[in-house]
Order: C-alpha cells, then sequence, then structure tokens
C-alpha cells in the first residue's frame, strides 16, 4: 500500500488556471479553472496514474492503526503557463518536487518537470499543453517509483 500526499507553493492552492509574466506576477485568465484546487487535481492525478500502474494501491490519508508499505510526499512547486509583457502564452511549466520512502530503505528524492511551449492562444490548445505538460511528469514520476 501507498501513502500519498500531495502540498502546493504559496500561490498555487486555487481552482484558477495561474500565468506568470516575465516581471514574476502570479495572475490568472479571465473566467478560465480546474475542476478543482491544484492540490486535490494533482492528487488526483497521482492516484489514478500510480493505480493504473497496476502496482500500487493509493491511500490519500493515513487510516487509523493502518500499516503503508511506502510513503509518497510532493510539493507542486510550479503549475502555470508563461505569459510575455504583452499578454501573450510562450509556454507551460510544471514542477514537482518530494520525497518517495518505502519501509527501511533510504528515500528516493523526486524531481520532475516539464517545459512546453504553448503555439495558440486558445484556451482549449492551453489547457492541451498543460495536459502534455502533467503527462509528462506523471510519466517520469513512474519512471522513478517502479
Amino acid at each position: 500500500m501507498l501513502f500519498r500526499s500531495v502540498s502546493v507553493a504559496p500561490g498555487l492552492d486555487t481552482d484558477w488556471i495561474l500565468t506568470l509574466s516575465t516581471d514574476a506576477k502570479l495572475s490568472h485568465y479571465t473566467g478560465a479553472r480546474w475542476v478543482g484546487n491544484l492540490p486535490e487535481l494533482v492528487a488526483s492525478l497521482t492516484s489514478r496514474t500510480l493505480g493504473a500502474s497496476g502496482r500500487f494501491d493509493v491511500v490519500s490519508r493515513r487510516a487509523g492503526g493502518g500499516h503503508e508499505d511506502c510513503e509518497l510526499q510532493l510539493e507542486v512547486q510550479e503549475f502555470f503557463a508563461s505569459i510575455e509583457a504583452s499578454g501573450q502564452t510562450t509556454g507551460v511549466r510544471v514542477a514537482i518536487s518530494g520525497q518517495y520512502q518505502c519501509e527501511s530503505a533510504e528515500p528516493v528524492l523526486v524531481q520532475l518537470s516539464a517545459s512546453i511551449p504553448v503555439r495558440d492562444e486558445r484556451m482549449s490548445s492551453i489547457v492541451a499543453v498543460f495536459q502534455q505538460a502533467t503527462d509528462s511528469v506523471m510519466k517520469d514520476l513512474l519512471g522513478k517509483l517502479l
């Protein structure tokens, strides 16, 4: 069994689709939201990815008296679109770090990131690039854990 926890860097705990400008201003696209707050979104994606591999039974909180074989702690550090001063979206950045440890084994540091350019300003295209970046980091996560 795998106990999984996901936290986010300050400013990322929202359901808005965030942008980061070249002058380091964190904002969001007007009216564009995820289906839930980012910690819950990434936790769900992580659980479904690990569960679909067939190698993990994932729990999101410790059950009283339960025993988990492994623990995965993740922090989302970047999950936003990069925009220029003109407001044009240039790319999407996703970065997640953390630690994975099973029983008495040494912990494995997890550093995952993806930066993918955006070529089309339509929101559907930007969201598709977020999906590509998320798929990339989830694939990398599986590679580190298996």
